[in-house]
């Protein structure tokens, strides 16, 4: 108990301390720099240029064959791929289903693993030339038969039952999302669930982005991806979770159940990407994805301006913290551009208004506005 009670202290403190530290080190962080948005674009393309856009054909329309889909991209996952697979196969699922893997170039032996599993009549197995984990995942979006439909990671598995009460909590919800709570598989052991967020029944788009915004465990009705594709030649593609399947969501179901067993491997993109210079993708992800939200129709709501500043400050932050100061300057001033004219002078100040005085995001959206280079990465730091 005592160990418990001092842990919230603890916490308590750091939080005080972090409030305090923003409240003396916004007085003292004010930086607004000259550099215009030309100019940070070459410095941002000489470190990394902005990937070129690839299009894709619609989705085709089908006539509900299915209940389910569940989309498997898998690229030189041979290793784990046969785990996968039987954790799919060997579900105790009584409606309608079908997987399709999309090997994208696998060059390690996946391919004739993939094979054997043809003999599976609810199996297609679809191979493509290398494209990325997006543009396999677009091609399964492609040829999806399914009501609903599943990402799950070639190297990945899904825990016993979990699309039992996936499809069951479906039929008895209107959700248009259904999302399971999830488990790292590290060497062999699984290691204590985590919790993915609130549970139970959310219509609220700010609550909704309190949870994980990966597009694997969450069970998806397929009519949310109308128009909707994820980002080709991108990392940080699942940004479209937040910024526009969550926004089209009507109602999320979050249930307690874990379900989803995420494998950490040592060769993926997670463990491989840190000091990578695609990670500039975090920035440029966000051009796309505001060009589909106007293809789109959709309202740029005020819920969704702040967690598009949420996506340029923080998550912006914490993935290029480690390149030259220069570069964050330049991914600072390229992604106060993105946010001019989102919302209307008059828009914001509402939006500004709804909100306490001590809250930083004012002091935040104030960056953005005045190019305050030094607030900007004092939120970032500290909050």
């Amino acid at each position: 108990k005592n160990g418990i009670k001092n842990s919230r202290v603890c916490k308590r403190a750091l939080a005080t301390g972090k409030r305090l530290h923003w409240k003396i080190g916004r007085r003292r962080a004010e930086k607004q720099l000259s550099m215009t948005e030309k100019e940070a674009e070459s410095i941002l393309n000489a470190v990394y240029p902005k990937p070129a856009v690839r299009s894709r054909s619609a989705r085709k329309q089908y006539e509900s064959q299915m209940d389910v889909s569940v989309i498997i991209p898998a690229y030189n996952v041979q290793p784990y791929i046969r785990e996968c697979l039987d954790s799919v196969v060997n579900q105790d699922l009584r409606t309608s289903w079908e997987v399709i893997v999309v090997d994208d170039g696998s060059d390690d032996g996946t391919e004739a693993i993939l094979e054997e599993y043809k003999a599976y009549p609810q199996i297609r197995v679809i191979r493509q030339e290398n494209g990325g984990l997006s543009s396999a995942r677009n091609t399964g979006l492609i040829n999806a038969q399914g009501k609903h439909l599943l990402f799950l990671d070639g190297d990945d598995a899904l825990a016993d039952g979990c699309l039992s009460v996936l499809m069951e909590a479906a039929g008895r919800q209107e959700a248009d999302i259904i999302q399971m709570g999830y488990q790292y598989l590290e060497g062999g052991r699984l290691l204590p669930p985590k919790k993915a967020g609130p549970t139970g029944r959310i219509r609220e788009y700010g609550t909704m982005c309190r949870l994980p915004g990966f597009a694997w465990m969450k069970l998806y009705k397929s009519s949310l991806f109308s128009g909707v594709f994820f980002p080709e030649g991108y990392w940080f593609e699942d940004s479209i979770v937040h910024l526009i399947l969550f926004d089209r969501c009507r109602e999320l179901l979050m249930l307690e159940k874990t379900g989803y067993l995420y494998r950490v491997n040592p060769e993926g993109i997670c463990s491989t990407s840190r000091s990578h210079p695609k990670c500039l993708d975090a920035l440029w992800v966000i051009e796309p994805i505001l060009k589909m939200r106007n293809e789109l129709g959709m309202e740029m709501t005020k819920d969704v301006y702040v967690q598009i500043l949420a996506h340029l400050s923080t998550t912006l932050y914490r993935r290029i913290k480690w390149m030259d100061e220069k570069v964050i300057q330049a991914a600072f001033i390229k992604a106060c551009a993105l946010t001019d004219g989102l919302m209307s002078q008059k828009e914001r100040e509402s939006l500004l208004a709804e909100r306490p005085d001590n809250d930083p995001l004012l002091q935040l959206e104030e960056a953005f506005r005045k190019r305050d280079y030094g607030i900007w990465r004092l939120y970032c730091r500290c909050l």
